[in-house]
């Protein structure tokens, strides 16, 4: 009696199409999963930026009584975040008030729509120019 089971060697097509199908899901899931990690580090670079403003402004005002005259120059070394992610600005000074932002420049403009320029006054209110909402962006 002869064995007729034959052994088979490589892959088949089907088997190939499986994997092809698996992989392109894995692929879908996990891209824009990286993007939206990547987008939430960068904004912290914005995020730790701006409270150091803060401090430094808040700083500024023990010591002139005063947040008009002060500029983002003055009390940090660029008015760019450190990773370069964010522009820095202040505005609304008077004698009691300010508002602090930090305003997203590419790529970051573009991948963080949903929260765009965030902004943090002399009360500690936060807000955000996008569409998302302050809890989301702030975190």
């Amino acid at each position: 009696m002869q064995n007729r089971v034959k052994k088979s060697e490589g892959i088949t097509l089907l088997e190939l199409l499986i994997v092809l199908v698996i992989v392109a899901l894995l692929t879908g899931i996990a891209i824009p999963s990286y993007r939206g990690q990547v987008t939430k580090a960068r904004r912290s670079d914005g995020l730790v930026s701006l409270l150091d403003l803060t401090t430094r402004i808040e700083r500024y005002f023990a010591e002139h009584n005063t947040f008009v005259g002060a500029t983002v120059g003055d009390l940090m070394s660029s008015d760019k975040s450190p990773e370069g992610y964010y522009d820095l600005s202040l505005s609304h000074l008077t004698v009691t008030t300010y508002t602090a932002s930090a305003a997203p420049v590419a790529p970051q403009l573009n991948a963080d729509e949903k929260c765009g320029t965030l902004s943090i006054n002399e009360l500690g209110q936060k807000s955000i120019s996008g569409a998302g909402t302050v809890a989301q962006c702030w975190r």
